[in-house]
């Protein structure tokens, strides 16, 4: 699906129009149809792919004119950083969660003995 994408975002719609008509019948191929459900996945993946391979006009411009490689660098920097700051959040977390789960698993539940029983009168 990725490697389609890929060429979709490159040689364009038409290419993705001979594409679906050639491999109508190929199972492999049925995200390409609008009502499956990975279409929209599909779709993403072009459209992402397109910004990447064919950069709009003003944010090349922008990137010439207004930085330079290293601060672009830094920049990329900053948000690896970010990025692995959060993973580091998300796995503390999960681990947290993890930990808890366990500590539960490990309660017999069926040792427990009814020591009394709390009957509420109505009225």
């Amino acid at each position: 699906m990725r490697l389609t994408a890929l060429f979709v975002a490159r040689n364009g719609r038409q290419f993705l129009t001979q594409l679906m008509n050639r491999e109508v019948r190929n199972y492999q191929f049925d995200f390409l149809k609008p009502q499956h459900s990975s279409f929209p996945y599909f779709t993403k993946l072009v459209e992402q792919y397109t910004k990447v391979i064919i950069p709009a006009k003003n944010v090349v411009d922008e990137l010439k004119a207004t930085s330079s490689p290293q601060t672009i660098l830094d920049d990329v920097r900053y948000r690896v950083g970010w990025e692995k700051w959060q993973k580091a959040q998300r796995d503390r977390e999960t681990a947290e969660v993890e930990q808890e789960r366990m500590a539960y698993a490990q309660i017999d539940w069926h040792d427990f003995v009814v020591v009394q029983t709390v009957d509420f009168q109505v009225g």
